[in-house]
């Protein structure tokens, strides 16, 4: 392990030292999590639901320890509060969609009539989460979700400029043992990152471009899928029968929400030239 440190964006002072697991170590909870997966994939989707809402429970019983970290770790409170909830509400989505999967049926091959195929899902062994760190939480569970209620073991990598949620959030998984043995969040920088890629067999990115490059490289070269979220360059188009107040709402709110640290906030606006003029002025106002 190496020591890291992380900085309080509200205060610029580097208040928080943590270890960060070098690649052996990373390995040892790789390992440890596979030895779980086969059990947590013959559970079944619905008993894998169950005790995916028995964590979201132990989060919201944690919420205080859990709010108080990720307000610390993003500067934001009000934003920040609401991370756990929409974790909770991620886990009763997926739940609509289980219910409403239908099983598999044999299907009559045509190019060869005497063939018959089904469709067989098969979970990846391990999943390899790397989120990032202005929504810390929610944006490692979007995707750790879905892969654990598909059978998988995951291994979780959050941003090292926002660990301080790590702690009670392993505080409330170790509540729910049966997710325990397949699910574990770790501490760390680009080593430990890399060392995830390396342990997975498929890989989960949200993050900046430049990271996102190296990810895929690194994940082609072991043949193993992988999953890029990146950053964008999102635009509102105006157009000339717009309403002009809701129009410009728009525009601000989803400009500066969260001071404009979101992967789908507004980077570019197109407005048609004939209202051009009077959406800017409008826009400017409300901005000041």
């Amino acid at each position: 392990m190496r020591d890291f440190t992380a900085r309080n964006p509200r205060t610029g002072v580097h208040d928080w030292r943590g270890k960060a697991l070098d690649p052996p170590e990373v390995g040892d909870v790789a390992a440890r999590l596979r030895d779980g997966q086969a059990t947590w994939e013959a559970r079944g989707a619905i008993s894998r639901l169950e005790v995916l809402r028995a964590f979201g429970q132990a989060l919201r019983r944690h919420a205080e320890p859990i709010g108080a970290a990720l307000e610390t770790d993003t500067g934001r409170r009000r934003i920040a509060r609401l991370e756990i909830d929409s974790v909770v509400g991620s886990i009763e989505g997926w739940a609509r969609v289980i219910a409403a999967d239908a099983p598999p049926a044999w299907v009559q091959g045509r190019g060869l009539p005497s063939v018959r195929h089904i469709t067989a899902w098969k979970a990846y062994p391990l999943v390899g989460v790397i989120s990032p760190w202005n929504f810390p939480l929610l944006l490692g569970m979007i995707d750790a979700v879905p892969a654990l209620l598909a059978g998988c073991a995951v291994l979780m990598k959050p941003s090292e400029v926002t660990p301080r949620f790590v702690a009670p959030v392993i505080a409330a998984l170790a509540e729910v043992p049966d997710l325990a043995a397949v699910f574990a969040v770790v501490t760390g920088d680009g080593i430990t990152g890399q060392a995830v890629v390396d342990a997975a067999d498929c890989v989960c990115f949200t993050g900046s471009v430049a990271t996102g490059r190296k990810v895929a490289v690194q994940a082609a070269g072991r043949l193993i899928p992988a999953f890029l979220e990146l950053g964008g360059k999102d635009p509102l188009i105006v157009l000339q029968g717009a309403d002009l107040e809701a129009a410009t709402d728009a525009a601000l709110r989803g400009s500066v929400l969260s001071t404009g640290q979101a992967c789908q906030s507004i980077e570019r606006i197109y407005v048609a030239r004939s209202i051009h003029d009077a959406f800017l002025a409008r826009l400017v106002q409300k901005a000041e």
